[in-house]
């Protein structure tokens, strides 16, 4: 995969227009390790910029490797890098890449320590890779763990994220801080614990009850098997930090006989989501969880998860659930989504209070494809392209909130 291709898709039907073209190659000494690797996109918050990304395949014996183009509207090639890092553990990932309108690219790079969290690095490229900056995010006597890169309305960047007591299965808050890319200093950080009000949120009676007075012992409470989502700028300088319950098990059918591999089933849980709303220092403002519980098998979670889109501050998610969940009220019991069984897309409007709105968004009697929601992207504020299917049929639409 030595080169990259584009072609524009019709607006009104998104049939593939005749004009695909050759933007750039990728020769630089490394190419041949592009064989097996996939690109990552992100455009600038105006959308006059386009970052793609490419972190290339390697061995035990090889530092940590990546490179990416930016392009103006028109594909024409800004600049471009390629980066050796002083880096050897296959562990390493670069899993956040941010654009600003200049055309400055921010990458955040995670090394997982075996039973101690994550530590986190930002690597800033200025001025058309004339400057770079590395930045390492430290909390001491923090275990973080989960991290993502946004930038605020003014142009900071901010890397937010979780962190734990002692399990890192678990997540008992979430710090912030926010850097200038002028002085390259830090400018805020900030970290707190989650309140037992949102520990609770959409738990049974009985498991609420029970939650509590484990809490008031001292006994660990905290939210288990989350993973950090979206980093959303608000209109106020503010924020919104998303997470995502995922949880994987593995089970064994039948004990290997004569060599053979056990047969295994591995079931994929996307639950409840996260929502922690910050001001632009980093405090809490108020936090949500969205009762969500879907389940599938040897799929990777194929018809689970979420997309959202945010207008004027208000978000709105779509995703797959069960439709006697939609006149759920925050307490009872969260029915769990299998597609084609009582399955229904749905909206979650989240106002900027916090408040929860659950509306399908189809009629029930027209529910012949299953919304991918993985897929689903904003392209705009409050616009949205979603995707669903079904066997063979296939179907795009574009949503507008207002």
């Amino acid at each position: 995969m030595k080169y990259f291709y584009i072609q524009t898709l019709d607006k009104n039907n998104f049939v593939p227009n005749n004009d695909e073209f050759l933007v750039t190659d990728f020769k630089y000494k490394f190419y041949y390790l592009l064989q097996e690797e996939l690109f990552t996109f992100v455009a600038s918050p105006d959308s006059s910029k386009l970052l793609v990304y490419y972190d290339t395949p390697r061995d035990k014996s090889s530092r940590e490797q990546f490179g990416f183009h930016v392009f103006d509207t028109e594909l024409n090639v800004l600049w471009h890098e390629y980066k050796e890092l002083l880096v050897n553990d296959l562990k390493y990932d670069i899993d956040r890449h941010v654009i600003n309108n200049n055309g400055d690219v921010f990458l955040l790079g995670k090394t997982e320590k075996r039973n101690k969290g994550s530590e986190f690095t930002i690597y800033a490229f200025y001025n058309r890779g004339e400057g770079y900056t590395e930045y390492k995010v430290d909390f001491p006597g923090l275990i973080t763990t989960e991290g993502q890169l946004s930038l605020s309305q003014d142009g900071k960047l901010i890397c937010c994220g979780f962190y734990t007591r002692n399990d890192v299965d678990k997540i008992a808050g979430y710090w912030f801080v926010s850097f200038d890319t002028n002085t390259h200093e830090i400018v805020n950080s900030y970290h707190t614990e989650f309140d037992i009000d949102l520990i609770t949120q959409n738990l049974t009676y009985k498991e609420e009850e029970k939650t509590r007075k484990k809490d008031e012992k001292g006994k660990n409470v905290d939210l288990a098997n989350y993973e950090i989502r979206e980093l959303i700028p608000a209109t106020d300088g503010g924020y919104f930090l998303l997470g995502e319950q995922l949880i994987v098990q593995e089970k064994e059918l039948l004990p290997a006989k004569h060599g053979d591999d056990p047969a295994i089933k591995i079931f994929y849980y996307y639950n409840d989501i996260v929502v922690l709303r910050l001001n632009s220092e980093g405090s809490l403002v108020w936090s949500q969880k969205i009762a969500k519980s879907q389940k599938s098998l040897n799929d990777g979670g194929y018809y689970s998860s979420y997309g959202v889109t945010s207008q004027n501050d208000n978000l709105y998610f779509v995703f797959n659930d069960n439709e006697k969940n939609l006149d759920y009220d925050g307490s009872g019991k969260v029915y769990t989504f299998r597609a084609n069984q009582d399955d229904v897309a749905v909206v979650v409007k989240l106002d900027t209070e916090g408040a929860q709105k659950r509306t399908a968004l189809f009629a029930i009697d027209k529910r012949d494809i299953v919304l991918r929601a993985k897929k689903c992207k904003e392209i705009n504020s409050g616009e949205m392209i979603i995707y669903g299917e079904k066997k063979t049929t296939q179907r795009f639409a574009r949503l507008i909130f207002n």
